[in-house]
């Protein structure tokens, strides 16, 4: 299987996507000290909503069975960390379902709830980044996978979000996990932050197939972003996998040395990426220039003994130089 991955920081997207989120675990405030769990309970292939399913918040008495389009609501709740148990009405071809979600006081979660065909198997799956770091409302997309393989277009089959691979077509339950809000995430996997703090993101397809990912939202000064090249490739020698050349600033706009970086979401599902600098294409080459070798990396047509073979894949690309991550020039395949 082809992988495409793209260099992110830990992760925050280097870019500010302005989306329109869909209402997938987002909160409202009521105005009130008790907090409302609400949506609806659908297929997760896209068949629409499903009637007659039992929702209930496993450890309390509280018990809902959806009208005719899904929906369901739980006024009334007290906040903190909950369970919810979907089953499908009697005899309908739908697996059962148990998704994690924080509700917190005065607020509304609103939350697709999804429920896999019977006649859906998928083996172990993992999540893409396995961390996230954003500043407030910026974003970064969650994308799932095969264990040690990413989830974009490919060979194989893949699961995703919503947007990337195709071949599985399904789709999770997203919510999030955290001890007050800290931001909301859409039904294709976008998170967006909307205050500080740190949780989980969790992508749930049935009882026994989930992922997590931890989320941390950061004032924006601590944001060290990634900026990216298009048209730039770095490839690594032990393998087929071609990585996106790029670096690393912080929130005042100055080179960020020693960020660490993990590998994984795929270029062409994020759509076009935008660069966060004011720097120069000449100040650019300079610091690029300036960090060779000494962080494992090497110009185009050099390799570093350890490093990357970093070379052009595409002839519009704008730099000749990679720069990697002080002291780890492990294979990022692996």
């Amino acid at each position: 299987m082809r992988a495409w991955r793209l260099c992110s920081l830990l992760l925050l997207v280097p870019f500010l996507l302005c989306i329109s989120c869909s209402d997938n675990d987002k909160p409202t405030n009521t105005g009130t000290d008790e907090g409302v769990l609400k949506g609806r309970v659908v297929d997760s292939s896209g068949e629409g909503g499903l009637a007659g399913a039992t929702v209930r918040i496993e450890g309390t008495d509280m018990v809902a069975v959806t009208d005719e389009d899904g929906s369901f609501e739980f006024p009334g709740m007290a906040g903190g960390d909950f369970t919810v148990v979907i089953e499908p009405p009697t005899d309908a071809p739908y697996q059962s379902n148990r998704v994690g979600v924080s509700v917190h006081e005065g607020e509304t979660v609103t939350v697709d709830l999804t429920v896999l065909p019977d006649s859906a198997s998928v083996g172990e799956i993992e999540m893409f980044p396995a961390s996230a770091r954003v500043g407030l409302l910026e974003s970064v997309q969650f994308f799932i996978g095969w264990p040690g393989a990413w989830d974009g277009e490919g060979d194989d089959g893949e699961v995703d979000g919503g947007g990337g691979g195709i071949s599985f077509p399904y789709r999770p339950t997203w919510t999030i996990v955290s001890d007050h809000p800290i931001g909301v995430i859409s039904r294709e996997g976008i998170f967006i932050g909307t205050a500080t703090g740190s949780g989980q993101v969790i992508a749930t397809f049935s009882e026994t197939l989930r992922a997590t990912a931890d989320i941390e939202v950061v004032a924006d000064n601590e944001v060290a972003r990634i900026v990216v090249h298009p048209g730039y490739w770095v490839h690594v020698p032990a393998g087929e996998s071609r990585y996106l050349a790029a670096y690393a600033i912080n929130g005042a706009g100055e080179l960020a040395t020693g960020v660490p970086f993990v590998w994984g979401v795929d270029p062409p599902a994020l759509g076009t990426i935008e660069a966060v600098t004011t720097l120069t294409p000449d100040e650019v080459r300079a610091i690029f220039e300036s960090l060779l070798w000494g962080d494992g990396w090497g110009p185009a047509g050099g390799t570093e003994p350890g490093g990357a073979d970093g070379s052009s894949g595409d002839d519009s690309g704008p730099m000749e130089f990679a720069i990697g991550v002080a002291g780890d020039s492990s294979d990022p395949s692996g």
